[in-house]
């Protein structure tokens, strides 16, 4: 993955189908196994599909290499289930069985396509939040900002929240790239905040450098990036 492509992944989950699809289009949902064969040999991959509380299709794929690959564009239309893979710059089209057991088709980049089937192995493995300890009040709330790589910008949104129960959760969204949300990881020392995007392996370490602004620097596989982000 270019460090291009990863950074500007910056999202993870999709919208298309809604919930009836699931019931009457061969319903999809669950985890799926399977393989391809690129370059270097067989490549086995892991697919989780299921419905989000919206009635949307919903996906991530993982490697031996790489967890929680978010999907986008997941869409179910009669048996021909599709998705994008837009940190591998790839897609995915097949064809779900008449048993609903395996989805016949391909993987395609631009180096070209590879046949793969998947299989049916049980129900959707969807990760739970991620939460933390509680953060503090003048961090709490939704955030904007801009991240610029290679003269490409980026609008980012930051949402912290404390939970009635104690934890906080954080997510990060990508206006530019279907506005897809990815949750963080939240530390906080004083007025030091870092947001951890373990999904991309980035980390953002901030300042609140006033009740409105929070100013620092996103790393992610060496490389890093001024970003600020404004109440």
């Amino acid at each position: 993955m270019s460090r291009t492509a990863s950074i500007y992944l910056f999202a993870a989950v999709l919208l298309v189908s809604p919930r009836w699809a699931a019931a009457q289009q061969g319903a999809p949902a669950g985890h799926w196994e399977g393989s391809f064969t690129g370059p270097n040999g067989d490549v086995a991959v892991q697919v989780d599909l299921s419905v989000n509380a919206g009635g949307a299709f919903v996906g991530m794929l993982a490697t031996s290499e790489v967890q929680g690959l978010p999907l986008s564009h997941v869409s179910v239309e009669g048996r021909v289930v599709r998705f994008d893979i837009p940190s591998a710059g790839a897609r995915f089209s097949g064809t779900l069985a008449a048993d609903d057991k395996s989805i016949a088709g391909e993987f395609v980049n631009p180096a070209g396509a590879a046949p793969s089937v998947l299989t049916r192995t049980g129900d959707a493995r969807i990760a739970r939040p991620i939460t933390g300890a509680p953060i503090s009040r003048e961090l709490e709330g939704s955030w904007n900002g801009i991240l610029e790589v290679e003269g490409r910008k980026k609008r980012l949104v930051l949402k912290i929240n404390n939970q009635p129960d104690g934890t906080s959760i954080g997510t990060i969204i990508s206006l530019d790239d279907d506005s897809i949300e990815l949750p963080v990881t939240l530390v906080q020392d004083g007025r030091r905040l870092t947001v951890g995007v373990e999904l991309v392996g980035g980390v953002y370490v901030a300042s609140l450098t006033g009740t409105n602004e929070l100013a620092g620097t996103y790393t992610e596989k060496g490389n890093q990036f001024p970003l600020t982000f404004r109440r």
